[in-house]
């Protein structure tokens, strides 16, 4: 069960919870969506005062992290796929610029808009379903594109060769490593900023040596991923919107 307590930084009470591992080597502070207070991964043996030490030290981040997650937006609406509608590639912002033609051409991307170019004569649900072939084969052309390299970069780390990898269209998982030692990564993660996109090829880097989720496998994910908790947390609180 995990500890609960409190510090005061200022007027503001800030909330702790703590979750100890004897994997651990370091203290982490994470704050996330749905989550009242600030969550401690930290060794076991840390004492709770050292902690709360800790989260005074580090009580003007904590206090922006909450009231950032207190007044985060929504879940975004279902996708329109209409001019004007944003997205992100790689954690940058464009927006869609739709536009009926008759030979329409591939989907691409000037000064800030994803230009994207749909059949003329269609009706509006005809229109936005092609807007969306087009921008979703946009994403996978970009996801071809940067992500066996950034696979490569940890299997370089962990002394191995270039896995197999395999694009996969998926509404719940970010990646999956099989027995063969082939890798399938999620198109849609490079929605995401790039630690978050390196969080995920570590992750199924590393289980190309650690089949599951050991002490021995966080250790060496640890190694590759400054902050393994907080990426976690972060790629839940934004995955929803990669979804569509």
């Amino acid at each position: 069960m995990a500890e609960r307590s409190s510090v005061q930084y200022g007027r503001t009470t800030i909330p702790f919870q703590v979750r100890r591992s004897a994997a651990r080597s370091q203290v982490s502070l994470v704050v996330q969506a749905g989550q009242k207070g600030v969550l401690v991964y930290a060794p076991k043996g840390t004492t709770l005062e050292r902690l709360a030490a800790l989260l005074r030290q580090r009580g003007a981040w904590a206090v922006a992290k909450l009231r950032q997650v207190e007044f985060a937006d929504r879940p975004d609406r279902p996708r329109e796929f209409v001019s004007g509608e944003g997205f992100t590639y790689l954690g940058r912002s464009f927006r869609l610029g739709i536009h009926a033609v008759r030979d329409p051409k591939p989907a691409r991307m000037e000064r800030g808009w994803l230009e994207v170019e749909v059949p003329r004569g269609k009706g509006e649900g005809g229109r936005r379903r092609a807007a969306r072939a087009a921008v979703v084969a946009w994403f996978k052309e970009r996801a071809a594109a940067r992500l066996p390299e950034r696979l490569e970069r940890f299997t370089k780390k962990l002394g191995l060769p270039a896995p197999r990898l395999l694009l996969r269209d998926q509404a719940s998982r970010w990646g999956s490593c099989n027995e063969k030692g082939e890798v399938r990564l999620n198109w849609r993660v490079v929605q995401a900023p790039m630690v978050l996109v390196d969080y995920v090829a570590a992750h199924e880097a590393v289980h190309l040596v650690h089949k599951n989720h050991t002490r021995a496998y966080w250790a060496e994910l640890a190694r590759l991923v400054s902050d393994v908790e907080g990426c976690r947390a972060e790629l839940r609180r934004r995955g929803g919107a990669y979804v569509w």
